[in-house]
């Protein structure tokens, strides 16, 4: 596999860990060298030249929400919040706001409205 990191990849077998934290800018791209690893680090510098990246727990709340929704059991909330690394109280709040969004989903269907319709007439 030839790129334009050969170079790079040739210094980090020659060097130290520590010479190479010399080399590499303090930050994210020595914080990804030093937690994903230099294959890890040219495949972003490849793929993703000149954008920043910015990665945060936060951008996986609809995963989450779908774990969840998926997984949630009625008696299980310790238990999510712990594989998800959340607060019981979040898991709970994700769950009651499923069911409200359940709730309006239904109200919103067509055989609602007919059940609606019927109910008014009695």
């Amino acid at each position: 596999m030839s790129s334009n990191y050969d170079w790079l990849r040739e210094l980090d077998k020659k060097l130290s860990r520590d010479e190479m934290a010399e080399l590499l800018p303090p930050g994210v791209t020595w914080d990804i060298y030093d937690t994903c690893g230099l294959e890890v680090l040219i495949v972003l510098l490849e793929k993703m030249p000149k954008i920043p990246l910015y990665v945060s727990p936060q951008s996986l709340t609809g995963a989450m929400n779908y774990y969840i929704k998926k997984h949630s059991s009625g008696d299980n909330q310790r238990a999510l919040a712990m594989a998800l690394g959340i607060s019981v109280r979040k898991v709970y709040d994700i769950i009651k706001e499923q069911g409200e969004a359940a709730r309006a989903e239904r109200q919103r269907t067509p055989e609602f409205d007919f059940m609606r319709e019927q109910q008014r007439r009695l």
